[in-house]
């Protein structure tokens, strides 16, 4: 379901096999401890945040799930700065 402006109101809901609910947890963590956006721009999580996380945790992070949880972060300022690009494309006042 979409507002009258496309929004999505309700997301579908998702099911994450129960090996991924670590790299999910991970993510989360991590990337609600940074400011992701500045200046209306979503960024990548700098590798410093992640290394300082894994060192403050003691998780310890694969390569291969470290790999993952990158593009899970470039995935998901991708879509935001999609969203942010829209949302000031309605607020621009029309001409």
């Amino acid at each position: 379901m979409t507002d009258k402006d496309g929004v999505l109101l309700h997301a579908p809901e998702i099911i994450i096999p129960d090996e991924m609910l670590k790299i999910w947890q991970v993510f989360f963590d991590v990337t609600a401890s940074v400011g992701k956006v500045t200046d209306g721009v979503c960024r990548p999580t700098p590798p410093s945040e992640w290394l300082a996380w894994k060192t403050l945790s003691g998780v310890e992070i694969k390569e291969v799930d470290f790999a993952l949880l990158r593009k899970m972060d470039v995935a998901f300022c991708s879509a935001l700065n999609v969203e942010l690009e829209e949302q000031r494309n309605r607020e621009r006042p029309k001409k």
